[in-house]
């Protein structure tokens, strides 16, 4: 795939010196990856947003609240994830899995061997079921070589927008309430070998 062992546009293969002064040099990583198909939405602007809305009786109050800096969104959307299709957070169920694998592979090799690694994941809702990112996630970091160590939940304060209307029209279906902050401690290989 175009997102494996890759440096710039040059391709490297491992034990090249340029790609291996990063590894065993971080004492930690925090960060929470980007979400499958991140830029559902970002086709949809602020006022053909606000035009459905209105004609389905939400008032002008509630939709400003519930979309704070609409016309931030867009930007942010193409700034954090890009117009790539091949970037991860446009990425689809096992094309997205694999790129994900690899992430936290560069992850384990970049750590140094007492590192830690503590991500935030949130499960997300496709077709009225709960996809369980964090149930996927543990299992990727395990077989890129990561112990889970800890876990805590984090209650999300509100619900998002799309996640209000999606509730207003599937009351059956279930909420995601919490994001998982999922740490990870790099096994030595000492304690692989047993």
């Amino acid at each position: 795939p175009p997102y494996g062992n890759r440096l710039a546009d040059d391709v490297v293969q491992d034990g090249d010196e340029a790609r291996m002064s990063y590894r065993q040099a971080i004492d930690s990583i925090v960060t929470s990856p980007p979400y499958e198909e991140g830029l559902r939405h970002r086709g949809q602007n602020y006022e053909e947003v606000r035009e459905k809305l209105l004609a389905q009786g939400y008032s002008e109050e509630y939709i400003k609240a519930s979309w704070s800096q609409p016309h931030q969104c867009q930007r942010w959307a193409e700034e954090a994830y890009g117009e790539d299709s091949d970037n991860i957070g446009n990425l689809k169920s096992e094309s997205y899995l694999e790129a994900m694998l690899q992430v936290f592979r560069e992850c384990y090799k970049a750590l140094k061997n007492t590192g830690v690694m503590v991500l935030v994941v949130k499960n997300f809702i496709r077709d009225k079921e709960v996809v369980r990112l964090d149930e996927d996630t543990i299992k990727l970091c395990e077989a890129a070589g990561f112990r889970l160590s800890d876990r805590w939940y984090f209650k999300l304060p509100q619900r998002s927008f799309w996640r209000i209307l999606y509730k207003r029209r599937y009351p059956d279906v279930p909420e995601v309430e919490y994001e998982d902050v999922i740490v990870f401690e790099k096994e030595s290989m000492l304690s692989r070998a047993w």
